[in-house]
């Protein structure tokens, strides 16, 4: 949006972008931050939250539409991530959910059009 800003010359909403990647970078550090401090002396409870966190970044890939893949059309925000306070590892933790998404989302695909095909191919063979 930044880069349609500044494209059709609107300071506003090039601002306006700025502005916002700088809310959600601080508020995600925010979480990132308590999360480790809330389980440093529990490490189940980290596991838990962790887990959970993959199950939202797998949901918020969009079926891996955000990922580092060439085929995906909005890239992994990798240094927003780190911004946010994100270790290497954390990021190429989500860059892995969001491929395992975007592979899966590829196997649903193809599986809804071989079931279609052989849909088609039943009906034509009994008509």
């Amino acid at each position: 949006m930044k880069d349609f800003g500044d494209l059709a010359g609107d300071p506003f909403l090039e601002f306006c972008e700025d502005w916002m990647l700088a809310d959600e970078v601080t508020h995600v550090k925010m979480g990132s931050d308590w999360l480790r401090k809330v389980t440093e002396n529990d490490p189940d409870r980290r596991k838990k939250a962790l887990d959970f966190q993959n199950v939202v970044d797998k949901l918020f890939s969009s079926g891996g539409t955000r990922s580092d893949s060439e085929e995906s059309p909005i890239g992994l925000a990798r240094r927003f991530r780190e911004l946010a306070g994100f270790t290497d590892d954390e990021v190429a933790d989500i860059a892995e959910v969001s491929l395992a998404a975007l592979n899966e989302r590829k196997s649903a695909v193809e599986n809804l059009r071989a079931t279609a095909a052989a849909e088609v191919a039943e009906r034509l063979a009994t008509s």
